[in-house]
This record gives structure tokens, sequence and C-alpha cells, in this order.
């Protein structure tokens, strides 16, 4: 699991020799070479902090938004996340519990700011009414 510094969407990052690299995908490059023009590295386990090569493999964007898709991570508006209805159910539990929006986000490897637009209800409205 990566533990260093983090850029958009939760993905690792890191500067190797002077290009900025998500970490799965230098990980994939180290263990595998080049990666071709368009190709994404997708993880089995959707844990964008994940440097496990045995979880990485090579896929083209249609393939990961279908993937997306059928493990259930689209919003109804059609904008991608990494949460399944679950988990969403999950967070608003635990923060009704007394856990805080910043360390639900940082166990689930998402932005505080997601985190806050999950439980005010600006992400997932349909899933509890008479948020905004």
């Amino acid at each position: 699991m990566w533990t260093g510094s983090r850029r958009g969407q939760g993905y690792g990052s890191v500067n190797f020799l002077g290009k900025t690299w998500r970490t799965h995908r230098l990980a994939f490059a180290l263990a595998h070479g080049e990666i071709a023009a368009g190709m994404h590295v997708l993880h089995s386990c959707d844990n964008p902090l994940c440097v496990e090569v045995s979880h990485l493999r090579l896929g083209t964007h249609r393939e990961n938004m279908a993937e997306r898709s059928a493990k259930g991570r689209t919003y109804r508006r059609g904008l991608g996340t990494k949460l399944s209805v679950a988990t969403v159910k999950e967070m608003h539990r635990a923060h009704a519990g007394g856990e805080s929006a910043a360390s639900i986000a940082r166990r689930l490897g998402i932005s505080a700011t997601h985190a806050g637009g999950v439980l005010r209800g600006l992400f997932w409205p349909g899933l509890f009414p008479g948020k905004p």
C-alpha cells in the first residue's frame, strides 16, 4: 500500500527519473515494461493506493468504465467514484456514530472533500432523501 504523497482521486504520486507518475502505473511499468499509449493500469482490488503488481493489469478506458459500472461504482448522473452504495451507507453510519469526515476519508483512501460531499448529500443524493 502506497503511504507517500497522493494526487487527484486518491492515487499515489511520485517523481521518478524526471517524470511524475501515479504509483500504480510506475509499479506496473517497473515490473512489466513500458505501458503502451492509451492503456490504463487497472486495479483488481479497487484501491487506488495499491501498488501490488499482482493486483494490476493493463486495460482500455472502455474496459475500465465497464468494470466500474459492473461493480456499482457509478453515480446516477454518470460521474465515476470508487464508492459503492454499501460503502456510502457505511460512511453515513460511521459519521452518525461520531467518526469525522476526515477520518472516514483517510480510511477509505478518498479526499476529505469527497467524503464531506457524500456526507452532506451532494453526492449520492438519492440514497438519503432530505439532504440537499
